[in-house]
């Protein structure tokens, strides 16, 4: 199985910028963002931009930047975990952003930093388990099949699936609800956050999701 992302000839290229971002103090960090919108977004003036903490884990922090109260503009400054690269390959992340927004799949990538990248926000919100059993989101059936059922399927999908040679794609391989956007107003949903992205079977990505909203019901 191949454990690299290729980007197609032709992908945007995505500007490297030299600034690092202490996310220890709140001031150091807002120094940090600034110096990055000096290059994203120029016109702004530095006086009138807040930053909203989206999150605050231990493999990202996510700050959102914005002026006025709209948030109809909104870039976001994702901060890498201190030596998280030891668990997560940066450079295949990007190259999987790059492939999936080639495609239309994912937000605009802004720009890399010494510690992080920048990108656009997404408008809507996160899924959570009851979203993923609203039948205006979720496309599958509405009879839920039995237990009895779903075991005859796993025995049948045992005995079936594993001589199939189910083809190796690009897969997202982390569909949690709150990786999932949805926006009511468009529609549609959006995957993000493409950390453990990469090369694996064909319906991966559907059984990851399927466990999430089987859970659910």
């Amino acid at each position: 199985m191949a454990n690299y992302i290729h980007v197609p000839p032709g992908s945007p290229e995505v500007p490297k910028l030299n600034v690092t971002v202490q996310d220890q103090e709140e001031q150091r960090c807002r120094e940090g963002a600034l110096s990055l919108l000096q290059h994203l977004r120029p016109h702004w003036d530095p006086q009138e931009v807040t930053l909203q903490l989206f999150t605050d884990g231990i493999t990202n922090k996510l700050i959102g930047c914005y002026v006025g109260s709209t948030m109809e503009d909104v870039v976001l400054v994702r901060i890498y975990g201190n030596k998280t690269e030891l668990l997560v390959d940066r450079d295949e992340e990007v190259k999987s952003f790059r492939v999936l927004q080639a495609h239309g799949c994912a937000p605009q990538l802004y720009c890399t930093f010494n510690n992080g990248l920048c990108y656009e926000f997404i408008q809507g919100e996160a899924l959570d388990p009851k979203h993923v059993c609203n039948p205006a989101i979720f496309r599958f059936l509405s009879d839920i099949p039995s237990s009895q059922i779903l075991q005859e399927e796993m025995s049948w999908m045992k005995e079936n699936l594993s001589n199939l040679g189910s083809p190796v794609v690009l897969c997202h391989n982390d569909l949690l609800c709150k990786n999932i956007i949805y926006n009511e107003k468009q529609g549609d949903v959006q995957f993000i956050d493409y950390e453990y992205s990469g090369y694996n079977y064909l319906a991966y990505d559907i059984g990851n999701h399927f466990n999430e909203f089987a859970g659910k019901i």
